[in-house]
């Protein structure tokens, strides 16, 4: 099968004041062609965080995401 999407090592911080908050930390995984995921979890535990990442509304913080192949966080703006 081919996978659509990986994600290697994934983290995302925000600085605010001085202070770092991390939010996803070292988060792996792939997915091949006509798999079915979900991404579930408590209110609070970054669901959106790691979609918006995915779908590049956010940046990463560190890692890499892989669409197809193609490296989006290597994508500019």
């Amino acid at each position: 099968m081919k996978e659509v999407l990986k994600l290697d090592h994934i983290q995302k911080y925000y600085w605010n004041g001085g202070n770092i908050t991390k939010t996803l930390q070292k988060i792996s995984f792939s997915v091949q062609e006509g798999e079915f995921v979900g991404i579930f979890g408590a209110s609070g535990s970054c669901q959106t965080t790691l979609l918006n990442c995915i779908f590049t509304i956010d940046t990463v913080s560190a890692g890499q995401i892989f669409l197809d192949g193609t490296d989006v966080t290597e994508i500019n703006e």
